[in-house]
């Protein structure tokens, strides 16, 4: 893959939330907790896609700078897709269900899935 699929790629996705955003104003006046979830998950993403764009480009070049650059920014992918993962689920539990105790059950869940997951890339 060449840079500039990555960067065409990352940059569409980018625009296509940006647009979703703006075109859905009540994500950020209706302070609900659907709103919430899905706008931290949007956002998350369009920083994750950016974070992309500068890992494949520092990617496998020599030098420690480069070195760190890459498996910071691979670790922090990896951790974005575990909350943006968590914020989904979060989602469409409470749009589904509308239960704020079956909810709270499966934050606890989630908040053990996702130390694991933070555990696991903190030992990488």
């Amino acid at each position: 893959m060449n840079m500039l699929a990555v960067v065409i790629a990352n940059l569409t996705s980018i625009e296509i939330l940006i647009v979703l955003m703006m075109c859905n104003r009540d994500f950020f006046r209706v302070k609900t907790f659907e709103n919430r979830t899905m706008v931290t998950a949007m956002t998350l993403t369009i920083i994750g896609s950016a974070v992309d764009i500068v890992d494949f480009g520092v990617d496998g070049r020599p030098g420690l700078l480069f070195s760190f650059l890459s498996l910071a920014g691979n670790s922090f992918m990896f951790v974005i897709d575990v909350v943006i993962i968590c914020e989904w689920v979060m989602f469409q539990e409470y749009h589904l269900y509308r239960d704020d105790a079956r909810l709270a059950k499966l934050k606890k869940l989630i908040a053990v899935i996702a130390g694991i997951s933070f555990a696991l890339i903190i030992v990488n």
